[in-house]
C-alpha cells in the first residue's frame, strides 16, 4: 500500500480514508492519538476477527471509498488478501465485487468474469415490461405473466413481450432503468430458470430497488410491499430448489418517483454461493400461486439485514457500524430508523464526557454517526465532538471541513478553508488532505497555487503519487484549468490505465480523434468502451455517427435496430432512426418510426411536429380550430366603455393516452383606448418548471389598414419570492407585443404541454378553464381531444352554448380519438363587487376530469399519500409524550393537535409530484416544516397513533368559490386539513394560532372531500361558526372627572378574535406597543398606562387582556356641551359591511360573531348626564343588536350586543342588511350629554 496515505509527521492515529469527491466515509479501531500507527490494509486485517457479519460488511463497503487513494494493484492485492481471508461469506462477496471493479480498471475483463462465475449471481433473465404502475395498482393486480398468459400484453405505452435482459449488470446488479423506459411508475417481470443439481434449502439473496414479489416453482417465496432501496444481499429468502429445472419469476414494481433494480444471488444456509447450479433466461409460461398477502413467508432471521437492525439497537461501536450498514441496505427507508442510533450514541458520549472526560467512543466512531443523521447541524455537531477528541485523526477534520462548506451561513463555510490548511500544516505528506486543499484553491480562483502544491507533492514522493487515481485526475484538471492542454492529455491518458472505468476522458479522446479523421483509433475506443460499459448508450450511438459519416447506412441502421430491440421504450433511439431514414429519402418509414416513438411518448409535441412536416396532410391538433377572421368578427362585436375588450378567447387540449396534456392558447385583444395599449399588449404564461414547456406559436398585430406586424418580446421569469414561505417550480413566460396602438387587435397563440416521461397523476386528467372575465368577449371556445378509450365528465358552462361533437369543416380527427367542446358567442362581462363570493360563484366556467364521483377522486389521491403516511420511533415517541396521562380524546388531539401547528412552520417545497402528495410524515417531523398536506398528514398520523382516529381532508377555500358536485375534480382543491370524525372536528395544521375549535375563515363554509383510509370520500361543505363561537367581551370603566378621562378595562376574546390577538400580540417585546396602537385605532389618542395579558401560547383558552389608559377621546364636546359614545367611540358598521348602495353579486361576511361591550361611565361631583337614551331590541334574520341603559347618580352602565349571524347575504337580501346595518350603526352611535351639576 502507498505509504503517503500516512503522515511522516509523528505517528499520528489515521481513521478510515477520505474521499474529496465522494461521500465521507470512516473506519477505525484506534481510539486514541497515542495508538499505534493505523494504516488500510491494518483495518482490512481487522475482518479477519469479526464475529458479526453486519459489522464486517459495513467495514468492507465503506472501505471501497479508499479505493481512488491507492495504485490500482496495490489495491487488488489488499481487497483480494482480505477476502481470502474473511470468515463470512458475504462480507467475502463485496470485497470480491471492488476486486472485480479494481481489476476492470486496468482493463481485466477474464478476471471480472472469473470471480463472479462463483458467487452464485442470477444474471441470466427474460424480462417483459413495463406495465403502467399508477399509485402501486399494478403490483397488487394480478398480470399476464403471473397468471400463465402468453404475449403480447398491453404495457404501459405499447405492447410488451418477453426479450432478452441486455447483459448489463454491475457486478451482480442491473439498474433496469437501462433497458426499461420508462421506469417510474412501472412493473417488470424477470423470468429465469435454475437447474439444480440435488435438491435441498438455499437461501435467495435480494436487493431490489422497488417493491417486489418472487415465486420460485409457482409458489410464493419472497415479497417486500414497499420501495426501500437497493442494498446489495439485504434481504435473505428460505427457498427450497428441486433437482433439476426450478423456475424462478420477479416482479418488481417502482412508485411515481421510484426506480427499477435488481441483484439476485443463490446461496446454501451458510450463505455459500451455490457454484453448481446451471443459470439460463426463459419463462415457462406457467401461473403462479394466488396472492395472499398473509401467507407470503417471512425474510430469513439470520440475513445480514436483520442482524444490522438488531444490533443497532444497543450504544455502542457495533451499533453505529450496524446502522450504517442498515443505511445502505435500505437506502430509501423513509423512516431512517438508524438515525436513532445516531442521536442515542450522541447522548451516551454527552454524558460519558461529563461522568469521565472520555465519550466511550474513537473519534472515527462519531464520525461515522454523523452519517446516519439528515440535518446540517447534527452533522457538525457530531464531527466537532469528534475532532475534539482527537486532532490528530485527520480523516475526521476532512470529514468536518466539506460539512462546513455545504453550510448556508458563509461564517461558518469560511472554517472550511482554516480547518484545511491547519491540517496541511501538520501533516503536509497527507494526501487526502494536500487534495482537499488544493481543491478548495481552485475553486476560489487560485488554480496556479493549487497546481504547484500537487506538483511539490509529486515530487516530494518520488512519483509515487502518479499510481494514486484520485491524485492523477485532479493534477490532469489543474493542468487543463491553467491552459495546458498538452501536459492535461497526457495525465488524462495515464489515467485510463490505472482508473479505465472512469470514461469521460475516453469520450473527449475519441471526440478529438474523429475531429483529426483518425477513425480506426476512436472506433478502438469506443468498442472498449463497449465492453467496459455496456449499459452506456452513448458509445453505440457514437459508432451510429461514425458509420453514416462513413456512408454505412445499412450498418447505422442495423445496429440501431438492436439497440431498439434491447431499449424498445427509449424514445431518442426511435427520433435517430428517424433521422437516418429522412437522410436516405425514405419519409414515409420515417413517419411510421415517428409513430412508434409517439406511442412511447405521446406528450412530446416535438416528435408530433416532426411527424407532421413527413405528412403534410397530417395537422397538428389545434390547426382547425384557429380562428382566422379575427378582424371581421371585431368589425361585427360593438366596442365597449372598457380600455380594451375581446374579440378570441379559446383553449385547446389534446390528451395523451397517458394522461399527458397539450394546450394551446388563442387570445385576441382590441385596443380601444390609449389606456388599454399596456394590458393589450401584454400576457402572463404560467407554467410547471421541469414537467411542461412553454411555445409560444406567434404574436401578431392586427392594424386597421389590413397589415400585420410581428414584433414581440419574450422573457421568463420565477414565481418564488426571497423571504418567502412558498417555493415550488412554477414559472411565467411573458409576451409583450411592441409598436401597439389605438384601433389595433393584438393575437396571441401559445401551447403548453406537459413533457415528463411520467404523469405523475397516475390515470388522472382534470381541468378547470373560466369562459367569463370582467370584460365582454366576442366569442370563446373550449375543446379536448381525448382518446376512445377514455371516458370524460364535462360540467357545461351555463351560458348559452354550442355543443361540439367533431372537427369544423372536412378536418378529420387523429384516429383513436373524440372531441368534445363549447362554444360560446357575445359573452357578457362580469360586474364585480367588493366582498364578493369566490371565482366559480361569480364566474362561468367549464370543468373536466376522468373521474366520475369523488369516491373515484379519494381512492386516487389515498393511493398516492398512502406511502407517506409513516410512524417512526420518533413520531411514536414524541406521541406517547405528549399523551402521557391524558385521559380523554379531546385532550390527546388537543395536546397533539397544539404541537404540530406550534411546533412545524408553513413551508411549502411543491415541486413537481409533491405539489399533490405531501412528503414522508417524518420528513415533516424531522425537519419541522411543511406545507397544508404535511401538516395535515403529520396531525394524522401522530392522532393515530394516540389512537384517536383521523382523516385527510382536500379543501377547496372559500375564496375559490362552490363547484357543482359532478363531475369530480382533483384541480378544484387547493389546501389540506385533518378530520376527526368522533368529534365531527376539523383541523388545520397550517394555522398556527388557532385552538382546535377554531377554524380559519378560509376553511369554513368551504367544500371539502373527506378521505378515509382506503380511499372511501365523501364531498361536502365545511362548518360555519355560530356567531358566539367568535365572541368579543370588552367591559371599561371610564373615569371622567378630570378633562384627560382614565379608563380601566378587560378584553375576553373568543374564536377568531382569540386568533387575532395572539397573532398581532406575539412578541413579547412589542406586545404594549401593538396594543397600544390597536387601542388608539379605536381610541384616537389613547396612551397605554399598564397592561397584562394571559397566556397566549395557550391556544385552548380564550385570551384576556387587562388595561388601562388614559386620552382616547372618550369624553368629547361639540360647541354646546360635552357628551360621551354609548360605545365609547364612532362605530361605523354600514360602511365597514354596506356601504354599496346595491350589489350585483351576492355579499360574503369573514365570519359570524358577536360583540359584547359593556361601558361604565363615573362623572366627577360637578357633572350629571342629562336624558339617556331608550333601550333598544333589533332582530333580524341577518343578526341581533340590544342596547340597555343603567343610570344611577352619577354612574352610567350602557350594555352593548351586536351580532352578524349569516356568512352570506344573497343579493336580494342586500337592501334589508343594509338597512339593518343603518340601525345597527345609529344605535350603537347614541350620544348621551353631559352638562353641570345644578347648584
Amino acid at each position: 500500500m502507498h505509504k503517503y496515505l500516512i503522515p511522516r509527521k509523528n505517528s499520528r492515529v489515521m481513521a478510515t480514508a477520505f474521499s474529496v469527491l465522494a461521500t465521507i466515509l470512516f473506519s477505525a479501531s484506534v481510539a486514541s492519538a497515542q495508538a499505534s500507527t493505523f494504516a488500510p490494509e491494518q483495518w482490512l486485517g481487522e475482518l479477519r476477527g469479526e464475529g458479526h457479519a453486519a459489522v464486517g460488511l459495513a467495514k468492507a463497503k465503506a472501505f471501497e471509498r479508499y479505493s481512488v487513494y491507492y495504485a490500482t494493484p496495490d489495491l487488488i492485492k489488499a481487497l483480494e488478501s482480505a477476502a481470502a481471508a474473511t470468515p463470512s461469506p458475504l462480507v467475502k462477496f463485496e470485497l470480491e465485487r471492488q476486486a472485480a471493479a479494481a481489476h476492470l480498471n486496468v482493463g481485466d475483463f477474464s478476471r471480472h468474469e472469473d470471480a463472479f462465475s462463483g458467487q452464485g449471481c442470477l444474471v441470466d433473465f427474460d424480462i417483459v415490461g413495463p406495465f403502467d404502475n399508477p399509485s402501486m395498482q399494478a403490483f397488487e393486480t394480478r398480470l399476464g405473466p403471473e397468471d400463465g398468459q402468453a404475449g403480447p400484453y398491453a404495457g404501459k405505452l405499447t405492447q410488451v413481450d418477453w426479450r432478452a435482459q441486455p447483459n448489463y449488470d454491475e457486478f451482480c446488479t442491473f439498474y433496469l432503468g437501462r433497458n426499461i423506459e420508462p421506469s417510474t411508475a412501472a412493473a417488470v417481470y424477470l423470468a429465469s430458470e435454475i437447474d439444480a443439481k440435488r435438491a435441498g434449502s438455499a437461501r435467495l439473496l435480494l436487493g431490489v430497488s422497488g417493491a417486489y414479489k418472487v415465486w420460485l416453482n409457482g409458489k410464493p417465496v419472497a415479497h417486500r410491499g414497499e420501495d426501500l432501496g437497493l442494498g446489495v444481499d439485504a434481504d435473505a429468502w428460505s427457498v427450497a430448489l428441486k433437482k433439476g429445472r426450478n423456475h424462478l419469476l420477479i416482479k418488481i414494481a417502482s412508485t411515481g418517483s421510484g426506480s427499477l433494480g435488481l441483484s439476485a444471488r443463490l446461496v446454501d444456509p451458510n450463505f455459500k454461493p451455490i457454484t453448481d447450479a446451471t443459470i439460463k433466461r426463459g419463462w415457462n409460461g406457467e401461473a403462479m400461486a394466488a396472492d395472499d398477502a398473509k401467507k407470503w413467508p417471512e425474510p430469513h432471521r439470520n440475513s445480514v439485514l436483520a442482524q444490522a437492525k438488531k444490533l443497532s439497537q444497543n450504544t455502542d461501536s457495533k451499533a453505529i457500524w450496524a446502522a450504517w450498514l442498515w443505511s445502505r441496505l435500505e437506502p430509501k427507508n423513509p423512516a431512517t430508523p438508524w438515525r436513532d442510533t445516531a442521536l442515542r450514541v450522541r447522548e451516551a458520549a454527552e454524558q460519558n464526557l461529563a461522568a469521565t472526560k472520555s465519550t466511550g467512543f474513537a473519534a472515527h466512531e462519531l464520525a461515522l454517526a454523523a452519517d446516519l443523521v439528515e440535518e446540517h447541524w447534527r452533522k457538525i455537531d457530531l464531527l466537532e465532538m469528534a475532532y475534539r477528541l482527537n486532532p490528530n485523526n485527520y480523516w475526521v477534520g476532512l470529514q468536518l471541513a466539506t460539512e462546513y462548506a455545504a453550510s448556508d451561513s458563509v461564517q461558518i463555510q469560511q472554517k472550511e478553508r482554516t480547518l484545511l490548511e491547519k491540517i496541511h500544516a501538520e501533516a503536509p505528506t497527507f494526501l487526502p488532505g494536500t487534495l482537499a486543499l488544493a481543491e478548495w484553491y481552485a475553486g476560489h480562483g487560485f488554480e496556479k497555487y493549487a497546481l504547484n502544491m500537487l506538483e511539490a507533492e509529486g515530487k516530494s514522493s518520488e512519483n509515487a503519487t502518479m499510481q494514486i487515481p484520485s491524485y492523477i485526475r485532479q493534477l490532469a484538471y489543474l493542468h487543463s484549468l491553467s491552459g495546458e492542454r498538452r501536459r492535461a492529455d497526457k495525465l488524462y491518458r495515464h489515467l485510463e490505465s490505472v482508473a479505465a472505468l472512469n470514461t469521460g476522458y475516453a469520450w473527449v479522446r475519441a471526440t478529438d480523434l474523429l475531429a483529426e479523421n483518425k477513425t480506426e483509433e476512436a472506433l478502438e475506443i469506443i468498442d472498449a468502451q463497449q465492453q467496459l460499459v455496456p449499459w452506456e448508450l452513448r458509445w453505440p450511438l457514437r459508432k451510429v455517427e461514425i458509420l453514416r459519416a462513413q456512408k454505412d447506412f445499412d450498418g447505422a441502421q442495423k445496429l440501431l435496430d438492436q439497440l431498439i430491440a434491447q431499449r424498445p421504450g427509449n424514445v431518442g433511439l426511435y427520433q435517430k432512426k428517424a433521422d437516418l431514414l429522412v437522410a436516405l429519402n425514405q419519409k414515409t418509414q420515417a413517419a411510421e418510426t415517428l409513430e412508434l416513438a409517439l406511442l412511447r411518448r405521446p406528450q412530446d409535441e416535438d416528435l408530433r411536429k416532426l411527424r407532421a412536416f413527413l405528412t403534410p396532410s397530417s395537422n397538428q391538433f389545434f390547426e382547425p380550430w384557429i380562428v382566422n377572421d379575427i378582424v371581421e368578427i371585431a368589425k361585427d362585436t360593438p366596442k365597449t366603455q372598457y380600455e380594451y375588450d375581446t374579440i378570441v378567447d379559446q383553449t385547446l387540449v389534446h390528451v395523451a393516452p397517458n394522461g399527458l396534456a397539450s394546450s394551446v392558447v388563442q387570445r385576441a385583444e382590441r385596443v380601444l383606448n390609449d389606456q388599454g395599449i399596456d394590458p393589450a399588449s401584454y400576457q402572463r404564461i404560467s407554467f410547471t418548471h421541469g414537467d411542461e414547456v412553454v411555445e409560444v406559436l406567434g404574436v401578431r398585430v392586427h392594424k386597421p389598414d389590413g397589415s400585420i406586424t410581428e414584433d414581440w418580446d419574450r422573457w421568463e421569469s420565477g414565481g418564488s419570492r426571497k423571504g418567502s414561505t412558498t417555493y415550488n417550480d412554477s414559472t411565467y413566460i411573458n409576451i409583450r407585443a411592441n409598436n401597439v396602438k389605438v384601433g389595433d387587435i393584438v393575437e396571441y397563440r401559445w401551447r403548453v404541454s406537459q413533457v415528463a416521461n411520467e404523469n405523475f397523476r397516475g390515470d388522472y386528467f382534470g381541468d378547470v378553464e373560466f369562459v367569463q372575465s370582467t370584460r365582454p368577449a366576442a366569442f370563446g371556445r373550449y375543446v379536448v381531444h381525448y382518446p376512445t378509450s377514455w371516458e370524460l365528465y364535462f360540467r357545461a358552462p351555463m351560458l348559452p352554448h354550442d355543443v361540439l361533437n367533431k372537427l369544423p369543416g372536412q378536418a378529420k380527427l387523429e384516429p383513436n380519438y373524440q372531441v368534445r367542446g363549447f362554444e360560446l358567442r357575445d359573452i357578457p362581462e362580469v360586474h364585480t363587487d367588493r366582498g364578493q363570493p369566490g371565482y366559480t360563484d361569480v364566474y362561468d366556467y367549464v370543468m373536466v376530469s376522468n373521474k366520475k364521483n369523488y369516491d373515484e377522486i379519494g381512492k386516487w389521491w389515498w393511493n398516492l399519500v398512502e406511502e407517506q403516511l409513516i410512524v417512526d420511533e420518533n413520531i411514536s415517541a414524541r406521541v406517547a409524550e405528549l399523551t402521557e396521562g391524558l385521559t380523554t380524546d379531546l385532550e390527546k388531539v388537543q395536546a397533539i393537535h397544539n404541537y404540530v401547528v406550534q411546533n412545524t412552520r408553513y413551508l411549502h417545497v411543491g415541486l413537481g409530484i409533491h405539489g399533490w402528495k405531501p412528503y414522508r410524515t417524518t420528513t415533516a417531523f424531522r425537519n419541522r416544516y411543511g406545507d397544508c398536506k404535511d401538516k395535515a398528514a403529520l396531525l394524522k398520523v401522530m392522532l393515530d397513533q394516540a389512537g384517536v382516529p383521523a382523516q385527510l381532508v382536500l379543501v377547496r377555500t372559500r375564496d375559490l368559490g362552490h363547484v357543482d358536485a359532478q363531475p369530480a375534480s382533483m384541480h378544484i382543491f387547493n389546501h389540506a386539513i385533518a378530520y376527526v370524525p368522533s368529534m365531527d372536528l376539523f383541523l388545520d395544521g397550517t394555522a398556527e394560532y388557532n385552538g382546535t375549535h377554531e377554524l380559519t375563515p378560509m376553511d369554513q363554509g368551504a367544500q371539502a372531500l373527506i378521505v378515509s383510509d382506503g380511499g372511501d370520500a365523501r364531498f361536502m361543505s365545511m362548518p360555519v361558526d355560530k356567531p358566539e363561537q367568535n365572541r368579543l367581551f370588552k367591559e371599561m370603566t371610564v373615569l371622567l372627572n378630570t378633562d384627560n378621562p382614565t379608563v380601566r378595562g378587560k378584553i375576553v376574546a373568543h374564536g377568531q378574535n382569540a386568533v387575532y390577538y395572539r397573532q398581532t400580540l406575539e412578541d413579547p417585546q412589542r406586545r404594549d406597543e401593538i396594543f397600544e396602537k390597536q387601542l388608539a385605532d379605536t381610541y384616537p389618542g389613547a396612551t397605554l398606562v399598564s397592561a397584562t395579558y394571559s397566556d397566549l401560547s395557550k391556544l385552548e383558552q380564550p385570551v384576556e387582556i387587562t388595561f388601562e389608559f388614559t386620552g382616547g377621546e372618550l369624553l368629547r364636546a361639540n360647541s354646546t356641551q360635552k357628551f360621551v359614545y354609548a360605545y365609547g367611540a364612532p362605530k361605523d358598521l354600514l360602511s365597514a359591511y354596506a356601504n354599496q348602495a346595491s350589489r350585483r353579486q351576492d355579499l360574503t361576511i369573514r365570519l359570524p360573531f358577536t360583540s359584547h361591550t359593556r361601558m361604565r361611565y363615573e362623572l366627577g361631583a360637578d357633572q350629571r348626564f342629562e336624558a339617556v337614551p331608550q333601550d333598544t331590541l333589533i332582530e333580524t334574520p341577518f343578526g341581533a343588536t340590544t342596547v340597555k341603559y343603567s343610570q344611577a347618580d352619577r354612574v352610567l352602565e350602557v350594555d352593548l350586543y351586536y351580532s352578524i349571524s349569516m356568512q352570506r347575504i344573497p343579493r336580494e337580501d342586500y337592501p334589508k342588511f343594509r338597512d339593518f346595518m343603518a340601525q345597527m350603526t345609529a344605535t350603537l352611535n347614541e350620544t348621551i350629554a353631559l352638562k353641570p351639576e345644578a347648584k
